[in-house]
């Protein structure tokens, strides 16, 4: 895949940069940001040249923390000595440090901090065209739809059109994989599927066994993994208090939703059985055992 744009930022304003990546994605930039697209067990360094080489502009979000960051200063050096274009988007009021003055002194610099984020944000966007190539696909901006429209009946009736195999070798995984997981009374299962009629699953055990669960592509904890390539690593949290069981959503790329309504900031809903749940693409629904 060809990037627009690879982020460089400092890792403790995570928050800040998965903003401005929602941004330029909503304008059509597929955005390269290490929080998403680094796969846990990946080699680190192999995957941040990789993914430069594969980008066609090298953003660097430029504040105090990153003018101290070894990790951002290689970045922008790699960027540099492979000729990637670069450039300098201001969060605050500050001046590139020494180690990163000589290649950022000449590039194309944005300010975007205070009053001026938003004029900021469109002025990229217009710097980014310049440098995207005349035949760039830009990516429609992904609409997610909150509701279950298709039955899964409906689904295998569309699939065996195109071929049985292509529809029952999913399901039949699936189910191969239900029979493994031992259910405990009391636990609440989070199930459904994703593009491609790829089924998902999680069980969350009752609140005597577990406190919370990530859910995520590599959550740490395997019991909360959705293998999911647009799928946040962390992307939600489940969690009891007062033996309700809770989701709040873990600053995700691609969102949180229960019902349709997406979680913002620190908002925590308690679930019921019944409700559906999407994170990303994936559709689930929520049944307590």
């Amino acid at each position: 895949m060809k990037y627009a744009a690879f982020i460089s930022h400092a890792g403790e304003e995570r928050k800040l940069a998965v903003k401005i990546v929602r941004i330029l994605e909503s304008f059509g930039l597929k955005c390269w940001i290490s929080r998403r697209d680094i796969a846990a067990g990946d080699v680190y360094g192999k995957d941040i040249i990789n993914a430069l080489e594969n980008s066609h502009i090298c953003i660097l979000i430029l504040s105090r923390l990153s003018n101290s960051r070894p990790g951002v200063h290689n970045e922008i050096e790699r960027a540099f000595s492979k000729r990637i274009p670069i450039i300098c988007l201001r969060v605050e009021d500050v001046q590139p440090s020494k180690e990163l003055e000589y290649f950022v002194s000449s590039v194309q610099w944005v300010d975007a901090w205070g009053n001026q984020f938003n004029q900021g944000m469109e002025y990229l966007k217009s710097a980014m065209a310049k440098h995207m190539p005349e035949n760039y696909q830009f990516d429609a901006e992904r609409k997610v739809d909150h509701e279950f429209q298709e039955t899964l009946s409906e689904i295998f009736l569309l699939k065996c059109r195109k071929g049985v195999t292509a529809t029952f070798k999913p399901l039949a995984t699936y189910l191969s994989d239900q029979k493994k997981v031992r259910v405990t009374p009391g636990s609440v299962k989070i199930s459904g599927r994703g593009p491609r009629l790829k089924f998902y699953s999680v069980v969350i055990p009752p609140p005597e066994s577990v406190g919370s669960i990530v859910l995520g592509r590599s959550p740490g904890d395997p019991r909360g993994q959705i293998s999911h390539a647009e799928i946040t690593r962390k992307h939600a949290v489940v969690k009891w208090l007062n033996r309700e069981l809770c989701i709040c959503d873990n600053e995700s790329l691609n969102g949180t939703y229960v019902n349709g309504e997406r979680l913002t900031g620190d908002d925590s809903i308690a679930l019921r059985d019944g409700d559906r749940v999407q994170l990303g693409p994936v559709r689930m629904r929520v049944k307590f055992l």
